[in-house]
C-alpha cells in the first residue's frame, strides 16, 4: 500500500495533490511497518523521500508530515528497547545463541563480521526461489511460480512507460537501496538472534521474509527493455499462478 500511494502521486500527472485519506493511510503503514515485529522493514520508508514536493500543499505541511512518521518510528523503536530490556530475548532452539554475546563478537572484528554477512547475502540469498511459496507443495512448480512473478515482469506487455528517463533511474536506485538494506537488515537480525556466537554463515533466514521487497524488485526487473512477442502472454502467466495455488492447497491437504 505504501509503495502504490507513493508512486501513484510520483508517475501519475494527474494526481495534484495529496489527499488526507492518503496521507491517513500513509502513517497508518508507517506505524505497521516500524512496529516491532516488521521495524526490519523500516528502509521502505525511505520512500517518503520519493513524493514530490509539489504533491504536499506546502512545504510547513510536508515537514509536518515526515515530522509525524519520524516521531512514530521513534517511539516504536523506544517501545522494542524497553519490551527486550523488560523480557530479555532467549533462543534456545539453536546452541549457543546470545544476541549480547554476538554483537560483541561483531564488534571485536568488524572486517570479519563483514565477511560473513556479505558472503551470505552474496552466495546463500539469491538460491531461496522456491521458498517463497507453501514449503510443503512441489517444489519445481514452487521455484516456476517466483521465476514467472518475479523475472516475469521483464515479459509485461503494459509496462509504464516513464516519460522522463531519469525518472526511471532514481527509482531504480531508491529500490535497489531499499532492498539491499532489507536485505542486510534481516541478516544480521537472524545472525544476532538465531545464530550460534561465532558461526561463519547466518540461521533461521526464510525467503518470506524478503516477500515484502518482491514487489521492489519486480519493478527494477520492469525497467528491462525486452519487448514480449509471446502470444497470450498474460494467459499463460495467470495459468502459472492458478498452477501455484493449486499446488500450495494440495500440499497443504498432504499434511
Amino acid at each position: 500500500l505504501l509503495i502504490a500511494i507513493i508512486l501513484s502521486y510520483r508517475l501519475d500527472e494527474s494526481r495534484i495533490k495529496l489527499t488526507r485519506l492518503d496521507i491517513a493511510l500513509l502513517l497508518l503503514c508507517v506505524v505497521s511497518i516500524a512496529s516491532v515485529k516488521y521495524m526490519i522493514y523500516c528502509p521502505l520508508l525511505l520512500l517518503f523521500f520519493f513524493l514530490p514536493k509539489e504533491k504536499f500543499k506546502s512545504s510547513r505541511s510536508r515537514r509536518r508530515i515526515l515530522a509525524i512518521a519520524l516521531v512514530f518510528v521513534a517511539v516504536m523503536a523506544v517501545w522494542q528497547v524497553l519490551l527486550l530490556k523488560t523480557f530479555p530475548y532467549v533462543e534456545d532452539r539453536n546452541g549457543d545463541v546470545s544476541m549480547i554475546r554476538q554483537v560483541k563478537f561483531l564488534l571485536g572484528d568488524i572486517p570479519d563480521g563483514m565477511r560473513i554477512m556479505l558472503n551470505f547475502m552474496l552466495n546463500k540469498l539469491p538460491f531461496f526461489p522456491g521458498g517463497f511459496t507453501y514449503y510443503q507443495s512441489n517444489e519445481m512448480i514452487r521455484e516456476l511460480v517466483f521465476l514467472a512473478t518475479v523475472f516475469g515482469s521483464m515479459f509485461a506487455v503494459d509496462k509504464y512507460q516513464y516519460s522522463k528517463p531519469v525518472e526511471k533511474k532514481r527509482l531504480f536506485w531508491y529500490f535497489a537501496i531499499v532492498i539491499l538494506l532489507i536485505a542486510g537488515l534481516t541478516s544480521c537480525s537472524l545472525y544476532g538472534g538465531f545464530t550460534p556466537v561465532g558461526a561463519d554463515t547466518v540461521d533461521g533466514v526464510q525467503p518470506r521474509y524478503f516477500i515484502p521487497v518482491m514487489l521492489p524488485l519486480c519493478i527494477i526487473l520492469s525497467g528491462v527493455s525486452i519487448e514480449n512477442h509471446i502470444k497470450h502472454y498474460q494467459n499463460w502467466i495467470s495459468y502459472v499462478m492458478l498452477l501455484g495455488v493449486l499446488n500450495m492447497v494440495l500440499g497443504m491437504l498432504a499434511i
